[in-house]
């Protein structure tokens, strides 16, 4: 059977897009969707924003794909492949022939035939196929029994063979251009497998795929800043150390493998032509997510989830890298090559954090955190302060059941602990007589001379500095504690270049019993904090969270005034009843309704309390005193 057609690109591009929408990445991609649906479905929660912009980002990045290799076809840039075609079928194999030259093969190396939106594919490799398209046939009938006979032919072959010696004729060969390396280096970036035979990239090519390449990445960073911006050539130019690594990796890697007679291109030019835009689509994708979570239109609440996307990136990127390898290198060596590039991302992620785009103008001070400047004099500032603080705290009153309190807000990466601790230090000494009464532990850049580290160490200082003045059968500490938390617990501490440890309930218990402060008032607000509920209750004490120990809190982002539960029961409820029971019950259903408003993607935080029986009539009798005295002004 003979066949004489003309291959347009509309063909290709046909062929193209239907292949990839059924390859085995998107089957496992939109597998993947399908299970996270239906898992958080099972769990009766609604669906996070991240599963539809997940499947936007991957048909958006697809579109893209499919717009650039239109306009490849289009202006004709593979002229051996969209040229005319005589397809031929025989006893041992086909051949297909342009004016290019031959290519033949056996039946044992036709993977698959299969039929792709009309036109017929004949796969000779998981990624690459003849394409005869529909109108070379006189009739769908005429379709079917071309692959009938194709079937019968293949049956029997079960694994494919090499070509045989003639099977590519040089007459004619082409190199490719610039847009050609780079479609292949976008469709290796999509986990197919480049077609670039043995060609080799020219200088000028070569430089060319670099700046696109290089617009294309700082792009792609520019997108995760809002507002106006500056370039940091320094962080950009720094970058650049780790395709040095893997170029120098690779020309080891290579060594061996080919005569020393060839003095011909060096293979590792043409890897790094490919894997330069291959990693264009994985970056994009990694800066659309991070520019969607920073101007908070993609919450990632679920610490699993926010892992799963990252480590699904980073094992996207080492993919890439390990298809491209093998356009040069056996699949052990091509591995090997991986692990390199993951072994210097990870030397990047350490000692090279910031981005190459850094916000500027007006909106820079609201948006980048002023840095911590570690001194002699910020150390000898702490310690003066210590002693003060110490010194200056009240004594306690007899026949008084005073109130003492400690805020502590550890993550300095946010405003938000900052301004909610200074409120609540406000709410307290205004509403419960704890002026002069209160330690400010909190970690933050602007306030190293005026206030308090909040590291676990200080806090154990603080609860026993408090102990030292107070009344420890009689009077009352309050201890308020506001920052991120995670699944195990603990709270998140931040105060770079300074090291701080997360604090665990575990390290509160131990230093308010060791100090032998009987009544006391615990609040903490963090994501899964109803995690300190068990540990901190007591007959003698009140302790509320922000949320259970499964769900997070809201209203930590950089763009929250205070968090839910902070504003809701302290700025709030708090400033009309001095009853920590009363307020947090009317501050339940508010911050439910909030969050509801607030599209909060893991459902109701459900924030906890547990009230001692010993503790409430003392929290009563200090109610009762503080209203009294409000009444005798």
């Amino acid at each position: 059977m003979q066949l004489a057609y003309d291959l347009q690109w509309l063909d290709y591009l046909k062929f193209t897009l239907a292949h990839q929408f059924s390859s085995l990445v998107a089957q496992c991609f939109f597998t993947g969707i399908g299970a996270v649906l239906g898992w958080q479905f099972a769990q009766g929660e609604a669906p996070q924003a991240v599963v539809p912009a997940a499947v936007a980002i991957y048909c958006g990045l697809w579109m893209v794909q499919a717009a650039f290799t239109a306009l490849y076809l289009w202006f004709g840039k593979n002229p051996s492949l969209l040229t005319r075609h005589r397809f031929e079928i025989g006893d041992a194999g086909f051949a297909d022939e342009t004016e290019f030259g031959r290519h033949e093969h056996l039946w044992p190396a036709v993977t698959r035939a299969a039929e792709r939106l009309g036109n017929v594919a004949l796969y000779v490799d998981a990624h690459i196929a003849y394409i005869v398209p529909a109108r070379a046939f006189e009739s769908p009938a005429q379709r079917a029994q071309f692959l009938a006979t194709v079937a019968a032919a293949r049956a029997g072959a079960p694994v494919p063979v090499p070509l045989p010696p003639s099977g590519l004729a040089p007459a004619g060969q082409q190199t490719l251009g610039v847009l050609e390396w780079l479609a292949a280096g976008l469709s290796a970036g999509f986990l197919l497998r480049p077609r670039v035979e043995r060609h080799t990239p020219g200088p000028w090519q070569f430089l060319v795929v670099l700046a696109v390449v290089s617009l294309a990445q700082i792009a792609a960073g520019r997108l995760e800043i809002s507002g106006d911006a500056e370039f940091n050539l320094r962080v950009w130019l720094s970058s650049w150390w780790t395709a040095a690594a893997l170029v120098l990796a690779g020309w080891l890697l290579v060594a061996g493998l080919q005569p020393q007679t060839d003095a011909g291109p060096h293979p590792v030019a043409r890897w790094l032509a490919l894997w330069l835009p291959a990693t264009v689509p994985v970056t994009l994708a990694g800066s659309l997510i991070a520019a969607l979570h920073a101007n908070d239109n993609l919450a990632i609440e679920n610490a699993w989830l926010a892992w799963g996307l990252y480590a699904g990136l980073v094992l996207w990127a080492l993919a890439v890298c390990f298809i491209t390898a093998r356009s040069f290198l056996p699949a052990l060596r091509a591995a090997v090559l991986t692990v390199v590039l993951l072994c210097c991302s990870l030397v990047m992620s350490w000692q090279f954090p910031d981005r190459i785009w850094y916000s500027a103008g007006p909106a820079a001070d609201a948006a980048e955190q002023p840095r911590l400047k570690l001194s002699q004099e910020v150390f000898e500032q702490q310690q003066a302060l210590w002693a003060r603080s110490a010194q200056n705290l009240a004594p306690d009153r007899p026949d008084v059941a005073d109130v003492y309190a400690i805020v502590f807000a550890p993550y300095a990466g946010e405003d938000v602990f900052l301004r909610e601790s200074s409120m609540v230090v406000q709410v307290l000494g205004e509403r419960f007589d704890a002026v002069g009464r209160t330690l400010h532990l909190v970690n933050h850049a602007t306030t190293a001379a005026t206030h308090l580290w909040a590291t676990p160490a200080n806090l154990q200082r603080a609860v026993q500095a408090v102990a030292a003045r107070m009344d420890r059968s009689n009077d009352i500490l309050m201890v308020y504690m506001t920052s991120h938390g995670a699944q195990d617990f603990k709270l998140a501490a931040s105060h770079w270049p300074l090291e701080v440890a997360p604090v665990a309930p575990a390290l509160l218990r131990a230093a308010l019993d060791e100090a032998g402060i009987r009544h006391r008032v615990i609040a903490v607000s963090a994501c899964y904090s109803g995690g300190w509920i068990a540990p901190l209750a007591s007959e003698t004490s009140l302790v509320m969270t922000a949320s259970d120990a499964t769900h997070t809190s809201y209203g930590c982002g950089r763009k929250s005034q205070l968090t839910f539960f902070g504003r809701a029961v302290f700025d709030e409820q708090l400033r009309k009843t001095r009853s920590f029971e009363q307020a947090f019950a009317a501050a339940v259903p508010i911050i439910d309704q909030r969050e509801k408003d607030g599209g909060k993607p893991d459902g109701f935080s459900n924030p906890q309390i547990s009230v001692g029986e010993s503790i409430r009539p003392v929290l009563q009798s200090l109610e009762r005193r503080l209203e009294q005295r409000v009444q005798e002004r």
